[in-house]
């Protein structure tokens, strides 16, 4: 049996019976011949395996450099991959499947010059044996991903407990039949599991093949003192159809304000000033040097720097230890999630990489694969005899006040205002002076 493909790959009919073809394979570059698999190709090459590894396809012409990876073929299109497989009787009859290895966009197989099928390497929770890869329960996704699926429009995630939470309850229906006498209930639950708000809606039969108004929730969030995650959960009593969502409310507060014998600046001549004198120093930086920081967002990379290059900044979220002192009013996870949306939109984040090996910002942005530089978007260091706190979030100037800025701003002046901030690492001056000294600007021409 003759087998076309277009990467290394595992055939076999259950857990007990498998034939490798890792190994010597036949290859061609496909050219304009991508749809009609040749009669037999005469280049070789090792799978699994790359064009590189096998110094196939024509050479790059570009000079290495320090942006990414720098491939000996420069070569990005269809190719040909062939083998032939000899099949054991006792497989007649039975199912047969072909696991193929993360390909680039899309695999065709041919069998004896019949083509029987293509598959694209779009990322989805299944694998090839259509086996869960672990990253989320069946349960959880049948919640959003169903036949029947409660909805929720809510305007924002982020609130105070002076605030009343108003939210449009909607369903998506397209079972085989209408729901007849459906009760939609709500609730909403602390990170505990605790309910702090709860209520039923208006009866009613909800059509098929449609999204269905259910109705509103409108309850007050005053009985939350303290801040923290909660979730709000809809659901069709007597179901299994079940949504959630997740909120954030924090205690109303006035703005924050500063701890007295801090120094709040937003110049490095300032802070250095303030840092020489031994003083604690919160910088929020109006000037960075653009080579050694870059604008940040809330928004992760969408698929590959490498194949959508003009994106921008290309980072892929945030990193962070939620027990540390600086995020005792502000609940989070080690992760970014929507609380954190307008403290990134938009933020300043600074290229750490000149700092020690084993030194980590309070807050790390995660850079993509392709740059890998080490980010902080909020760091600490020792100067001297100075502390010293770097903030590039968007908490000073924000275009709309929002609840989770505020609190982000008041925890962090409770922090360095607390014996709690005692910065152990220390990033020498010519670093930070690299940062935050504005960049020279480059001599204008002279007109003649």
């Amino acid at each position: 049996m003759r087998l076309g493909i277009a990467d290394f790959c595992l055939l076999h009919t259950g857990a007990t019976e498998a034939i490798s073809l890792a190994g010597d394979w036949r290859f061609e570059i496909a050219g304009a011949n991508s749809e009609q698999c040749p009669a037999a190709l005469t280049q070789k090459i090792q799978l699994p395996g790359t064009i590189d590894d096998a110094r196939l396809g024509p050479p790059n012409t570009n000079p290495p450099t320090l942006e990414g990876p720098w491939r000996l073929s420069d070569y990005a299109g269809p190719a040909w991959y062939q083998r032939d497989i000899d099949v054991p009787a006792t497989w007649s009859d039975q199912r047969v499947t072909l696991f193929l290895e993360r390909c680039r966009w899309v695999t065709t197989v041919w069998l004896d010059d019949k083509r029987i099928g293509s598959q694209d390497s779009l990322i989805a929770p299944l694998n090839a044996f259509w086996e869960s890869k672990g990253f989320i329960t069946p349960e959880a996704f049948r919640r959003f991903c169903n036949s029947t699926v409660p909805l929720l429009r809510m305007p924002k995630r982020t609130y105070t407990n002076a605030e009343t939470l108003e939210a449009t309850v909607q369903v998506a229906h397209y079972g085989a039949a209408d729901l007849a006498n459906t009760q939609p209930v709500w609730k909403i639950t602390d990170a505990q599991g605790r309910e702090t708000a709860a209520g039923k809606l208006q009866s009613l039969t909800v059509p098929t093949g449609k999204v269905t108004d259910l109705g509103a929730i409108k309850t007050s969030l005053a009985n939350i003192k303290t801040p923290g995650k909660f979730t709000v959960t809809v659901s069709l009593e007597g179901t299994q159809y079940v949504n959630d969502w997740e909120i954030w409310v924090y205690p109303e507060t006035s703005t924050p304000v500063p701890p007295a014998d801090v120094l709040l600046c937003n110049t490095w001549i300032e802070a250095k000033a303030g840092l020489a004198a031994g003083k604690k120093v919160i910088f929020f930086p109006g000037v960075t040097n653009p080579a050694h920081s870059m604008a940040g967002s809330y928004l992760p990379v969408f698929w590959s720097p490498v194949w959508f290059p003009s994106q921008k900044p290309k980072t892929m979220g945030l990193l962070c230890d939620p027990k540390h002192p600086l995020f005792a009013q502000f609940p989070t996870e080690m992760h970014s999630n929507w609380q954190w949306y307008r403290l990134m939109q938009p933020s300043r984040v600074f290229i750490l990489d000149d700092t020690p090996p084993d030194y980590r910002p309070l807050v790390q942005v995660i850079d993509n694969f392709e740059r890998n530089h080490k980010l902080g978007v909020v760091f600490e260091t020792r100067v001297g005899s100075g502390q010293l706190l770097v903030c590039g979030l968007n908490v000073m100037n924000p275009k709309k006040k929002d609840p989770a800025t505020q609190q982000f701003l008041a925890g962090l002046y409770n922090y360095v205002d607390s014996a709690n901030f005692k910065p152990t690492g220390e990033i020498n001056s010519a670093t930070l002076e690299t940062i935050f000294a504005a960049a020279p600007e480059k001599p204008s021409e002279s007109k003649r």
